[in-house]
């Protein structure tokens, strides 16, 4: 934006001091030169923005994530209230349908691990740093219940991405 406004103020002061009257074919090829340069600024700025696709695709990955912190919390709600986790999503929500995945995803999984749980789904891209992701740390609590490690891990990966969830009890 500032080389075609500098562009643009260098030419105005020229043709204010009478200059481009003087030397027409320097006027011309300083046009021809600033029609190219925004040309390809313009050009070169397409690579940058996102197709529609991507950014339908982007807000897909995003609801995911927000699907699977909806069913940890369930899960984690279950761990504090019945000390272990279900076998399966379908007795989580009482009756509530469960988060499902968006429309051409494939639907979330839910597996029992040795340490804990898995929840996987299919992402069209990575995440991003600005996706306002944390990184794992351990969680403490003052009962003596089982707690997720690492809740706040939503770190993925283009795919399929399980999320591995370890689950502890604070012993007294």
């Amino acid at each position: 934006v500032f080389v075609v406004i500098g562009a643009a103020f260098y030419y105005y002061l020229k043709d204010a001091q009478g200059y481009w009257i003087t030397n027409e074919k320097t006027s011309v090829a300083y046009g021809t030169g600033a029609v190219v340069l925004v040309a390809a600024m313009l050009i070169a700025s397409l690579g940058h923005i996102e197709t529609p696709l991507e950014v339908r695709e982007g807000k897909a990955d995003q609801q995911q994530v927000q699907d699977l912190r909806e069913l940890q919390w369930a899960l984690e709600d279950r761990l504090r209230t019945e000390g272990e986790l279900p076998q399966s999503l379908d007795t989580l929500f009482n009756g509530r349908p469960l988060p499902t995945a968006p429309e051409s995803r494939p639907a979330y999984q839910y597996n029992l691990t040795e340490n804990g749980f898995q929840l996987c789904a299919t992402f069209a891209s990575d995440s991003k740093d600005t996706d306002g992701i944390t990184r794992p740390y351990p969680a403490t609590y003052d009962q003596d219940t089982p707690y997720i490690t690492n809740p706040d891990d939503w770190y993925y990966e283009t795919g399929e991405w399980c999320f591995e969830r370890s689950v502890e009890k604070k012993s007294s």
